[in-house]
């Protein structure tokens, strides 16, 4: 596994996990963050507000791009490419390629180019 520089990953060990596969690369400055703040009408709300927790499950042979951001409660399936600079919210197909923010399918790996 390779981990970059400034890389967070932020998980509690009772309500939520972050699991990683075998030889992942995770780039520079990536945010893995197993836990989500609600969305409110006033700022000064948000600091009484409980934040939620859900589990991050990342497959064996995923490249995770530099500055990615990956939601909470996001599988991500093994042999998949997220590309730099992409906010992932849901989930990720085994074998595909996303990328964007919101991160979308950009390629969808055939069995051959698995192997």
């Amino acid at each position: 596994m390779y981990l970059g520089n400034s890389r967070y990953l932020s998980a509690h060990p009772k309500p939520a996990k972050i699991v990683i596969g075998r030889c992942c690369t995770i780039g520079h400055n990536a945010h893995i963050r197993a836990t989500d703040y609600p969305r409110l009408p006033d700022f000064k709300d948000a600091f009484d507000a409980p934040s939620s927790w859900a589990s991050i499950v990342i497959g064996d042979y995923v490249w995770i791009g530099n500055h990615a951001y990956i939601r909470a409660g996001v599988h991500i399936g093994s042999n998949s490419i997220i590309g730099a600079s992409s906010m992932v919210t849901h989930d990720v197909e085994p074998g595909t390629v996303v990328g964007g923010v919101p991160a979308r399918l950009i390629h969808l790996k055939t069995a051959y180019e698995i192997r």
